[in-house]
């Protein structure tokens, strides 16, 4: 039996886990075709995200969970919603040290010197 919860529960979690470091209204998922990176420090989230999102997020987290293993990211903020992807170590080279099993909820941080990169990811539509 998993110790990480199910899709919805995990997904509260989250929420209050994000409410803690910026103020959102909703969180919206993306993956790596609706992310566009323009340098290091500066990037671009498609927004509003195609409705198979969701369902996406959720297959990707049950397919984590049934490893014992995964990871949601908040990415960026983009009109006042968050940004979020879903991820699980799918093969043997992406494993990573230190972490071999659970739920782990996490922000992306900025790069050394540039505090503001989270909060810069603009809507494109």
């Amino acid at each position: 039996m998993s110790d990480i919860p199910h899709f919805a529960e995990a997904v509260e979690e989250f929420r209050r886990f994000v409410s803690r470091a910026v103020h959102y209204e909703e969180v919206f998922w993306i993956f790596r075709d609706d992310v566009f990176k323009l340098s290091p420090t500066d990037l671009r989230v498609k927004y509003p995200t195609p409705s198979v999102n969701t369902s996406l997020a959720r297959k990707v987290f049950s397919e984590g969970r049934e490893r014992g293993l995964v990871e949601i990211t908040a990415i960026a903020t983009a009109a006042r919603n968050v940004a979020a992807t879903v991820w699980f170590p799918k093969y043997d080279r992406e494993v990573v040290q230190g972490w071999s099993q659970g739920m782990k909820l996490s922000i992306s941080q900025p790069p050394a010197g540039r505090k503001d990169r989270w909060a810069r990811a603009m809507a494109t539509s």
